[in-house]
């Protein structure tokens, strides 16, 4: 299985993160991220406060798909602390 760390963000009009960006160099939108997460079996990581942090996938109650690290919470911007890209 890959995996790749998440170092920054980049967000919409709206606030809303819409891509990340990865260690390798590149910025994907989360649609991308989560195809490679259950289609190609990668998986993803973010440092927060020095703590590795998984980063799992999760869907809002009106069906939008967004990316956390908390699997247990319906925050959708969880990933807010890291820098823009």
């Amino acid at each position: 299985m890959e995996e790749d760390e998440i170092t920054c963000i980049k967000t919409d009009d709206s606030d809303t993160i819409t891509h990340v960006g990865l260690r390798k160099g590149i910025t994907q939108p989360i649609s991308i991220i989560i195809h490679l997460m259950h289609h190609e079996g990668y998986s993803f990581y973010t440092l927060k406060d020095g703590m590795r942090k998984e980063v799992y996938h999760k869907s809002s109650v009106d069906g939008k798909a967004f990316l956390t690290i908390d699997p247990d919470s319906s925050l959708i911007d969880s990933l807010k602390f890291l820098p823009e890209c």
